[in-house]
């Protein structure tokens, strides 16, 4: 092992191999010197390091809870005491990033459900739909070519005719 991999290594048992991408903005707003926009930006940073990063069930209580890939499940005075902000300003400040259209709020028996919306760009998680795309594009030119040399992609629920004489 080279020294550049070992340092990798290194870097990667320290920091671990999951990461979050955050856009500057957000980082820019945790250095803020308005109280306001710093703890907006604190919120939300702290609803997507806590949200599931797969999907899993939640007891808040006594009840269970199925809990989505990018959902956090938790109480106001959980993220009151993750975020060192008063319960009260917890529910403003979500209120706040629901407008903005960042989360989705729902009330669940024994705390709340905050989806992040957009969860995804953060994580980095490649959606399974734009990989079945990518797979489906080389039977679509395939398509294509025999419905050109008129091959069996002319029997398509489009192009379908009746035939009379058989």
């Amino acid at each position: 092992m080279n020294r550049e991999q070992r340092n990798y290594a290194q870097v990667a048992t320290l920091l671990g191999k999951a990461f979050i991408r955050l856009p500057r903005k957000i980082l820019n707003k945790l250095t803020c010197p308005i109280k306001k926009e710093r703890d907006l930006a604190k919120m939300y940073v702290t609803l997507i390091i806590r949200a599931f990063y797969v999907d899993g069930t939640v007891i808040l209580g006594k009840y269970r809870h199925i809990c989505r890939r990018g959902e956090y499940m938790g109480t106001y005075h959980e993220l009151s005491e993750l975020t060192c902000i008063s319960i009260g300003s917890v529910g403003y400040y979500l209120k706040l990033l629901a407008i903005d259209h960042l989360i989705v709020i729902n009330a669940v028996t024994g705390g709340t459900r905050i989806g992040i919306c957009g969860y995804d760009y953060f994580s980095g998680y490649e959606l399974e739909t734009d990989t079945q795309q990518r797979e489906s594009e080389p039977s679509c030119t395939l398509a294509d070519i025999e419905r050109k040399m008129g091959g069996r992609s002319m029997q398509d629920a489009g192009n379908r005719q009746e035939r009379s004489d058989v």
